[in-house]
Parts: C-alpha cells; structure tokens; sequence
C-alpha cells in the first residue's frame, strides 16, 4: 500500500471531514461513542476495547503490533452516537476525532478509516505521534449524501484499524486510544415544490387547473424568502380570469393571457405545506409538460424542480345525428 499523506500528521487522530453544499444557518452537535466492539479483519485484537467508548479519560484501548506477522490490529468499531439532528436538514460535514498515541511516534497510522454506511469510501490517517493528540484526515465525501434519518440512527458509525508501517521487523508496537467523538455541521434543508393539473385531458381552447405544492421538510425550522418560477409550456397559457389562490404568503403572479407563473417571499412553517392554483387555458393541439425551476428559500438554499405533470390538449370530436323518416 501506499505511504500515507504526510501533511496531516499531528499526534494520533483521524478525523474524517464529509462536506455537502454550504450551509445558511450551520448548527453543529458533537457526540462520543456510545459503544465500541472489534471486528475480526485484520491480525491483533484491542484489549479494553470499550475504554473507546465515552469522553477522553485517558483510559485507553490498546493493540500490540508487530511486523512482519501482525501489522494491522482489528477494525475498532464505534456506533451509538445518539445524535438527534432535526429531520430533514442538510448535513454539510462530519468529523470523527480518535484520541490516542502509538508507543513509538511515526510508525503506526490510522488505517481504512471509514463511515458504516454500504457503498462509502475510506480514508488513511497520518503517522501518530507518542503522546494523546488530535490527527486530522480529510476532508472526504465517502461518495455519498447523508440524511439527518442516517445520522440519528443506532447503527450511524465509524471504525478504523491501527497498522504498523514504519520500523524495524520483531519490535512490536503499542497503538493507544482513548475516544472517538463525531461533530455534525448541518442546516435547514431546502423545501420541496410538485405540480399537478387537474385533469389528464382537455378541449383545445378549454380550461382546467394547476396546482403547485410546496413542502418544507425540516421538522424545527420555518423557512422564509420562499420562492420559484413556472414557465408554462407552448400552447399553454394563463386563462381569463386567472383563478389565483395562493396559501404559501408572499407574493404570487399569474398575469392572465401570460405564459408563466411564479412567487416570491413565501413562507412555511416547520413540516409544513402550501399550495398555489392558476386556471390555464390549452390554445393549441398536443401533449403539454410542465416543470417548474428549482424552488428555494432564505434558510434551506436552493432545492430541485418539480415533478414533470403532463396535460393532453385534444380535438373535439363532431357527432352527426342521422334522422329517418318512418313511412305512413
């Protein structure tokens, strides 16, 4: 394997970084260990492997190493976080703290340090150093987004093992830690915008209804500055009169005869929902699909667009009605 990156290298500590999109109004919340196990892959078990559990006390867990049979201690694996972080907020970034030292500076690392979540990637740590400190890696995405749900459950954790690289072959090694503690950076998550017409189907040159509906998915926080736009499909337009409701506040436009809708400054409470309605008229023959832009909002950012709904504007069919005469 590869030498580990250098760069980082103070003390003994991985911390692993998970950032998404930048966050308005970042919370943080920091939790150690709740419980801590080995997993038999690798060559030496940690004896104490509890101690990981809990706030730094210098109580360590601890693995012997040696080179060239048993370089590599068991993965240490860390859950029970009992994080409680709002659901439906975005989670910016993770960082997991490993407390600890090696009983000769620079010849053991943090090794295949990862999340517990299928399909993540690992990081390695730097060489740790011979006294308790803080080693940094990252940051890292572990190519996945994660949700508040994934961050608050009991199985949510990090594991890592302790491998010998640097040093002489039959010297063993002692690895230390102490603790594993995760901080979470997160914020309000971004509302949520659909779109519906009222019916599947209707006569060129009739009406029907469209309906968006906006949702706010974050269970503790209103969102403010609500807003999107709809530029409605050719050979739809906005019908005479227009039909305007709006429940979502702020200002809502729909000028009738116009091709477009939209609302600026809206407002929801936490998990809650608003719609606006529009009457449109279909002037022309054909399939009409319809997406908003991507909805936004002052404390949750930029979201996605809609739903792509889809109204069939048809012919009216002509009946004839043929009549006869009965004979006397």
């Amino acid at each position: 394997m590869g030498r580990p990156d250098l760069r980082f290298c103070v003390g003994l500590i991985a911390v692993l970084a998970i950032f998404g999109t930048g966050a308005s109004q970042a919370a943080t919340s920091s939790k150690f260990a709740g419980t801590c196990i080995n997993v038999s892959l690798g060559n030496m078990s940690w004896d104490n492997i509890a101690q990981l559990q809990g706030s730094s006390n210098d109580v360590p867990a601890t693995v012997e190493l040696s080179k060239p049979n048993f370089p590599l201690s068991f993965y240490a694996q860390c859950t029970g976080f009992g994080f409680a972080i709002p659901l439906g907020s975005r989670i910016d970034s993770l960082t997991v703290v490993i407390r600890g030292y090696a009983s000769v500076a620079n010849a053991v690392f943090a090794s295949s340090v990862s999340s517990l979540k299928p399909g993540t990637s690992f990081s390695n740590g730097g060489f740790w150093g011979s006294t308790y400190a803080n080693h940094f890696t990252g940051p890292s995405l572990f190519n996945t987004s994660w949700t508040a749900a994934e961050i608050n459950d009991s199985g949510f954790g990090f594991r890592f093992r302790a491998e010998y690289f640097n040093g002489p072959e039959g010297v063993p090694v002692t690895a230390v830690a102490d603790s594993m503690e995760v901080t979470v950076e997160y914020s309000p998550g971004p509302p949520t915008i659909s779109t519906q017409f009222g019916a599947s189907s209707i006569l060129v040159n009739t009406t029907t209804t469209l309906g968006i509906t906006i949702n706010n998915p974050n269970a503790g926080t209103a969102l403010t500055g609500v807003a999107f736009s709809d530029t409605l499909p050719a050979g739809l337009v906005v019908a005479t009169p227009n039909g305007l409701s709006n429940t979502c506040g702020g200002t809502a436009t729909a000028v009738a005869g116009g091709g477009s809708l939209g609302l600026t400054g809206g407002t929801l409470a936490a998990n809650g929902s608003c719609a606006i309605q529009i009457t449109v008229r279909g002037t022309t023959l054909g399939e009409k699909s319809n997406t908003t832009s991507t909805v936004t909002s002052t404390e949750g950012g930029e979201g996605s667009t809609s739903n792509t709904a889809i109204l069939a504007v048809v012919q009216q069919e002509l009946i004839f009605e043929h009549g006869f005469e009965q004979p006397d």
